[in-house]
C-alpha cells in the first residue's frame, strides 16, 4: 500500500506482490463513482495500518538507537515487538 506516486509495481511483480494505491484523478475531470469508492476503501485500510505501525513503535526499545552489539539481533527484536503487538486488543473499528 502506498501513495499515488509510487511506480514500483514491476519491481514487486518479481516477488509476486502487488501494490495498492488510491486511484488518481485525471486532469480536471471529476472522479468516477468507482474511483471515489476505491479511494475511500484504501484510505480506510490505511488508517488501520498506521495504527498498527504506531503500536509497534510504542515499544521503548525501538525508540532509541541500537548499539552496534545489537545490530545482528535487530530483525529479531522488531519481530518480537510485532508479535507482542499482535497479542494486544484488536484495533477498534
Amino acid at each position: 500500500m502506498a501513495n499515488r506516486g509510487f511506480k514500483i509495481s514491476d519491481l514487486l511483480a518479481f516477488y509476486q506482490c502487488s501494490l495498492t494505491t488510491p486511484p488518481s484523478k485525471h486532469t480536471n475531470l471529476q472522479m468516477s463513482a468507482k474511483d471515489v469508492w476505491g479511494t475511500s476503501k484504501v484510505a480506510n485500510v490505511r488508517i488501520y495500518v498506521e495504527q498498527a505501525i504506531k503500536r509497534v513503535k510504542d515499544f521503548h526499545i525501538l525508540k532509541r538507537e541500537f548499539p552496534n552489539t545489537l545490530l545482528p539481533l535487530a530483525d529479531d527484536i522488531v519481530i518480537v515487538c510485532a508479535a507482542l503487538t499482535n497479542l494486544q486488543e484488536p484495533l477498534s473499528m
